[in-house]
């Protein structure tokens, strides 16, 4: 974890959840699924995104500036458009089985 700033855990069902409060330890950023049983608990931490859909993973990443500001991600995000992060998650699901 050292070399990370964020921990997304998109399961789409997860018991508990372990990594993420590995993560929380670590003080990462989380963006975590609603389907994992440890996200109800962690819901209102300042540092945790939770999401039901794969259209609000997209929203938890662009708000992931949030979790860790940094220019670099900032930068990452104004060169990236929507559009482009819209395809990536849906071609994710897709590989995932999701539709």
């Amino acid at each position: 974890f050292p070399s990370h700033d964020i921990l997304i855990l998109p399961s789409d069902f997860e018991v508990w959840g372990m990594v993420a409060l590995e993560a929380l330890a670590c003080e990462l950023g989380l963006i975590i699924s609603a389907s994992c049983g440890v996200a109800p608990e962690l819901k209102n931490l300042s540092n945790v995104l939770v999401f039901k859909s794969k259209d609000e993973l997209m929203s938890s990443l662009i708000d992931a500036r949030s979790l860790k500001p940094d220019p670099e991600l900032d930068n990452f995000f104004q060169d990236k458009s929507i559009e482009q992060f819209s395809k990536l998650i849906a071609s994710l699901c897709t590989l995932n089985g999701d539709t």
